[in-house]
């Protein structure tokens, strides 16, 4: 069947390469969620191309205007930059030893063959540029009943990579609606209970890169209730807030109850230290009752990340204004301490510490000036 492929962007630059290829004896194809996002009438966001033609063979391409960049040569990945526009182009491919953690690869010329690889249906779908829907799968029909099913046999295809334990909750997470319960979906638990250790031999960060998908999608209560039951491996535990919220931070802080499961996660997952940062300073501060007076107190100590994190955690819309407009800050420094006879050291930040709490206890009136005469007072 022929689908519309009118809201896909970038056509201009997609159908130069579409011609070029074609003068060169080899097709295009789209594949993965540009595809899935047409056939949901949504402007696709990603668009992922395949090809027949080998790598060697695209980075022999020299045609002005165009920059042929090798970003995965040995998978068959290269970048094409048309117009600022950057569009990865792979070729078709099949897995050969696949040992639960990455497989290596062989290129081909088969478009099913490449399909019979991927993960879930609906991802092994693929449109050419005349609109014409490939679906080798049934993933067309899947996608619009909001079911997500395996290609082939879901154990093989878990045991071949263990992470597509964690696709496919991440992309239950992508459906509009929750996935119906069926015979289907009760096998699948159930492989997923038999085979979810295969996780243990996963690095952290592949792990982390599903997981915080997962936390920012949609029915995140519903699959973090699914993964506790069926991938003991990950050590999940009862959410301690019901927020929704596309921030990563936020939505791990609402899984977090101690410190130590902070720890926890670090060492498991390798999650970056920016991100445990805004995580731990939610943990830390999510017992404060904010309003204006409390949230203005977290802005002058902690930041306005810290603040701005802390009214997403709970959801005090309604005081973004104090992060956005109030534009207070404390007057003195450290060497205004020094300016009035005290040494460099621990001294001047035990002291400065003392005049900002006196100037948050004086709603942020008193003056450099006045603070100065306090110390000045105190060490005579």
């Amino acid at each position: 069947m022929k689908i519309d492929i009118s809201k896909l962007p970038h056509r201009d630059e997609l159908t130069i390469l579409y011609e070029l290829f074609g003068r060169l004896g080899h097709d295009v194809r789209l594949v993965g969620g540009a595809v899935r996002d047409l056939l949901l009438n949504k402007i696709p966001k990603d668009i992922d191309l395949v090809t027949t033609m080998l790598p060697d063979q695209m980075m022999t391409i020299t045609k002005n205007g165009i920059t042929v960049i090798p970003t995965g040569h040995s998978h068959g990945t290269i970048t094409f930059v048309i117009n600022s526009i950057p569009f990865e182009i792979t070729t078709l491919r099949i897995d050969t030893n696949c040992d639960g953690r990455h497989a290596d690869v062989e290129f081909t010329t088969e478009w099913e063959a490449d399909a019979a690889r991927r993960d879930l249906t609906y991802n092994a779908m693929m449109v050419d540029f005349n609109g014409q829907l490939y679906d080798w799968y049934g993933g067309r029909e899947d996608l619009l009943n909001h079911r997500t099913k395996f290609v082939g046999d879901a154990e093989q295809r878990i045991r071949e990579d263990y992470l597509r334990i964690l696709r496919y909750y991440r992309f239950l997470g992508r459906m509009d609606e929750w996935r119906p319960k069926d015979d289907y979906a009760d096998h699948v638990d159930e492989i997923i209970r038999l085979t979810s250790d295969g996780l243990n031999d996963i690095s952290g960060e592949r792990i982390w890169s599903e997981m915080s998908r997962i936390l920012t999608g949609n029915h995140v209560d519903m699959i973090w209730t699914e993964m506790m039951k069926n991938v003991s491996c990950l050590g999940l535990k009862e959410r301690k807030s019901d927020i929704i919220s596309k921030s990563v931070p936020v939505m791990m802080a609402s899984f977090i109850d101690t410190f130590d499961y902070i720890e926890e996660f670090r060492r498991k997952w390798k999650i970056d230290n920016t991100t445990m940062t805004d995580i731990t300073d939610i943990v830390r501060f999510r017992n404060i009752q904010l309003n204006e007076k409390s949230l203005k107190e977290i802005i002058i100590r902690h930041g306005r990340n810290t603040a701005n994190l802390l009214v997403m955690y709970h959801s005090r819309f309604d005081l973004q204004w104090i992060i956005d407009t109030w534009d207070v800050s404390f007057p003195i420094n450290g060497n205004d301490i020094m300016s009035v006879g005290y040494r460099q050291g621990k001294e001047v930040g035990i002291i400065l510490g003392r005049l900002k709490d006196a100037w948050i206890d004086s709603n942020y009136t008193l003056t450099a000036n006045e603070m100065l005469s306090m110390i000045t007072k105190s060490s005579d």
